[in-house]
């Protein structure tokens, strides 16, 4: 007999577009603000958005390449985080771009060091710091509090209200 699960799965959270545009609108950092703006229009999971490189976003094409992830785990060292291949062979995909998404991509690449991420420099962005950051932005806006992973969640929601369907969501 197979072990029945324990605790109980988190509720499916999201953000509708006009939470998403209050929440955005209170994000400290110009970094951060891509990070999450990147998150809601991709659908992307945290540790692939983590271990981007400017090589894996076509700015002309208007996609990203999804071709490894982010693990924060102590390896070798003092790394505190590992490159990895994506969740699955399924994970291995390429993301259309939304027009707004890449204008705002763009201005931010101005900015930013060659560094080795896209998010982050030389070494990515902390976990933790992103998780307050968006706790911070979404209690200043006075929306509901939602998890980095439910960024994911909202996309979908988005696509659906948008008529996408539901095989090409997945």
């Amino acid at each position: 007999e197979r072990p029945r699960r324990l605790e109980r799965k988190k509720e499916m959270l999201f953000w509708t577009p006009e939470e998403f545009a209050s929440a955005i609108s209170e994000v400290k950092g110009d970094v951060y603000r891509v990070f999450f703006t990147f998150l809601y229009f991709t659908g992307c999971r945290e540790g692939e958005a983590f271990a981007l490189s400017w090589q894996d976003i076509d700015l002309v094409k208007k996609r990203v390449n999804i071709n490894k992830s982010l693990t924060r785990k102590a390896h070798d060292g003092d790394k505190s985080y590992k490159i990895g291949p994506p969740k699955n062979d399924a994970s291995y995909r390429r993301i259309p771009m939304p027009d707004s998404l890449c204008r705002i991509l763009a201005e931010y690449k101005e900015q930013c060091d060659d560094g080795r991420f896209v998010f982050g420099g030389e070494k990515p962005l902390s976990l933790s710091t992103c998780e307050r950051r968006l706790t911070a932005a979404a209690g200043l806006a006075q929306v509901k509090r939602i998890r980095i992973h439910d960024l994911r969640h909202s996309c979908a929601t988005l696509l659906v209200h948008k008529k996408v369907s539901i095989v090409t969501i997945s």
